[in-house]
């Protein structure tokens, strides 16, 4: 089960990965805490990028954002379990 997504706009070095840092950084793109409170689909970063349901079509980036995100949950090297 995944508890947080962080996507941060830089490389992070070891002591502000999220397993030490939980707090949002100004290189967060976007955070996701998958809690109640804010929502499970509420990014808790000041940039709004929220989860959404969309039936309609995305833009090539938003395609591209998607594919990766995709990637990322899939792969097990970036999946960090406490």
């Amino acid at each position: 089960m995944i508890d947080d997504v962080r996507i941060s706009n830089v490389a992070l070095p070891p002591e502000q990965l999220l397993i030490r840092n939980t707090a949002a950084a100004d290189t967060t793109v976007a955070f996701w805490k998958f809690d109640k409170l804010p929502g499970h689909h509420r990014d808790s970063s000041a940039n709004g990028n929220h989860l959404q349901h969309t039936g309609s079509a995305v833009t090539p980036d938003e395609s591209a954002l998607i594919d990766f995100c995709h990637v990322l949950l899939n792969s097990n090297e970036f999946l960090y379990v406490d």
